[in-house]
């Protein structure tokens, strides 16, 4: 059985900060908004807190309990997902996805 082991990580990266997945998707939010006929929103889906946290500037958070349902994580959020099944039809139905045919 292979057990990992993390030795060190890249400290220059937001994301091993706090509040670094905010800063990530406020980057992402101001390179995509350079045209302004189209409509850009940026949606995270995560089953953490610090997901959770990263909205705003996310437009949207769904989160998603398909490995462990966290109380904290569904009370950040009215769209919560036990499955990626359930989180698909809910993104066809809002029509951010299209339908399969």
């Amino acid at each position: 059985m292979l057990i990992g082991v993390v030795v060190d990580f890249d400290r220059q990266q937001p994301t091993s900060r706090s509040d670094g997945k905010k800063e990530v998707v406020a980057t992402i939010k101001s390179q995509l908004s350079g045209d302004e006929s189209k409509m850009v929103g940026v949606l995270v889906v995560g089953d953490g807190v610090t997901d959770a946290a990263a909205c705003p500037p996310a437009d949207a958070f769904l989160g998603f309990g398909g490995v462990i349902t966290r109380p904290s994580v569904q009370r950040a959020t009215p769209f919560f997902f036990h499955s990626f099944d359930e989180m698909h039809t809910f993104l066809q139905h809002c029509g951010l996805i299209a339908h399969s045919s």
